[in-house]
């Protein structure tokens, strides 16, 4: 990627837009608790854009139409946390090890490659992802970056 200073309220607000008018789908509830200036990042905007944009999809995708996603972002002392949590059917503890892995998938469309690769971005950027899920209780992606000149 191409590094810069990076602040990453303003990505998830423009996805907020977006989702809010192209992506939202009825009886899906979408939360964003996004505040401006949180800091910067050493990022590539349009990339971080696009590994936000997967795991909120996903998080859509896996509430069948119905259910809260909640987009938040947290500063901490040297990291930026961006958190997505759904409150869809959630990851069975036997496939959570392999979600990140290419061409795993568990939806009729779709190829597994959204989450492998929002993981290889997350991790140019000197990122962290973890993932906390609960069987038919969602799920949550804390994507935490390291903040700038700390």
């Amino acid at each position: 990627p191409q590094l810069a200073a990076v602040d990453v309220a303003p990505i998830l607000a423009e996805l907020a837009r977006e989702f809010a008018t192209s992506g939202r789908k009825p009886g899906v509830e979408l939360v964003w608790d996004i505040k401006p200036d949180i800091g910067r990042v050493p990022g590539d905007a349009v990339k971080l854009k696009q590994a936000f944009g997967n795991i909120i999809l996903n998080g859509c995708q896996a509430m069948n139409g119905e259910g809260v996603l909640r987009v938040s972002i947290e500063k901490k002392v040297r990291n930026v946390d961006v958190s997505i949590y759904d409150t869809g059917e959630g990851i069975q503890p036997d496939d959570l090890p392999k979600i990140f892995d290419p061409f795993v998938t568990t939806k009729k469309m779709g190829v597994g490659l959204g989450l492998a690769i929002s993981k290889r971005i997350i991790e140019d950027h000197k990122g962290k992802i973890h993932v906390k899920s609960r069987p038919e209780k969602g799920t949550v992606f804390i994507i935490t970056l390291p903040v700038q000149n700390v």
